[in-house]
């Protein structure tokens, strides 16, 4: 009888996790791009921080290629070490974030914890009053992956 019980609360277990995993996709070039979309294939958010501010343990967003023109702010967002917060290009493409409109940072993350960043080019940076920077990894954050991107 108790092993019933261990098993059932082991596939429950499962099945919240695997539940609470999301993927999204960001289109700025889809007409049906908004933020306000469920971030599916067919209804892309629009802007790579819509998906970000939705995103939580084992999500993974994916952007199209176009430019974006944001900063992307990673604060206080945490995966885990068995659930990443995954941000990579969608396969094939290569999504560009420009800083243009002055802009001193691409990607900026801050007490952020377990997650990926892969597959960007970043570029066109500036700051009037310090060293612009195209991924910042700030104070508290850990375990985040940078790989496949170009900084320039």
């Amino acid at each position: 009888m108790n092993n019933k019980v261990l098993i059932s609360m082991a596939i429950t277990l499962l099945l919240a996790t695997s539940a609470s995993a999301a993927t999204y996709y960001v289109d700025n070039q889809n007409p049906l791009a908004g933020d306000t979309n469920p971030g599916t294939q067919q209804q892309p958010l629009k802007t790579i921080q819509a998906a970000v501010n939705r995103a939580g343990a084992g999500t993974t967003i994916y952007v199209r290629n176009g430019t974006y023109y944001e900063t992307v702010a990673f604060q206080d967002k945490l995966g885990t070490a068995q659930a990443y917060i995954l941000l990579e290009n969608y396969p094939s493409e290569r999504p560009i974030i420009d800083g243009n409109f002055a802009r001193e940072y691409g990607i900026f993350i801050s007490s952020a914890k377990y997650m990926s960043i892969k597959g960007f080019e970043i570029r066109n940076l500036k700051s009037a009053t310090r060293s612009a920077t195209g991924i910042f990894l700030g104070s508290a954050s850990s375990d985040v992956t940078i790989e496949n991107n170009i900084i320039h």
